[in-house]
């Protein structure tokens, strides 16, 4: 997925909150790090995706966003979680057991790509049973990779998740 999000390299354009404490000293030495790369002209974004899903994540936890509202954003209206938003969901779940409990029910497979290492061995054995019944009742969903028609080009699915297909 392509980051759209960028930042002006000339920090003389940003416009510092009030009581940020951040000077355009501070904002040109982060810019400088290898958390930004150039988008070309004056523009900066993230080096990689996976800073700002995180960051993102972390935000609506540390903003106390409540875990209805938080799977409001998640989770498309029609069902199933939206495919763009799998890696925040699976950051958020680390950062919020609240939110890890309702995952574990709708969106197990989904967690598979967070850290389980804090993870108590209840939660685990709650993670265990729900990819076992989706399994076996075929109700897991995911955006997986699966062969093309000519085999050679991969391409993300949205079809119910079978084994098989991996094979």
């Amino acid at each position: 997925m392509h980051n759209r999000m960028a930042f002006p390299k000339k920090t003389s354009r940003f416009r510092f909150w009030r009581g940020g404490g951040a000077t355009e000293d501070h904002v040109r030495e982060v810019l400088d790090t290898g958390l930004f790369t150039s988008r070309g002209g004056e523009l900066m974004g993230w080096a990689h995706q996976s800073f700002a899903e995180f960051l993102a994540a972390r935000y609506l936890v540390e903003k106390k966003v409540s875990p209805e509202n938080v799977l409001k954003i998640l989770l498309h209206p029609s069902g199933g979680l939206v495919p763009q938003l799998g890696v925040v969901a699976a950051w958020i779940e680390s950062l919020s057991k609240q939110i890890r409990d309702v995952l574990i029910a709708s969106e197990p497979l989904v967690l598979l790509r967070g850290d389980l290492i804090g993870w108590g061995g209840s939660d685990l054995a709650a993670l265990t049973t729900s990819l076992l019944t989706g399994f076996k009742h075929q109700t897991l969903r995911d955006f997986i990779p699966v062969p093309t028609t000519d085999g050679r080009v991969w391409r993300r699915s949205s079809a119910t998740f079978d084994p098989a297909d991996l094979l």
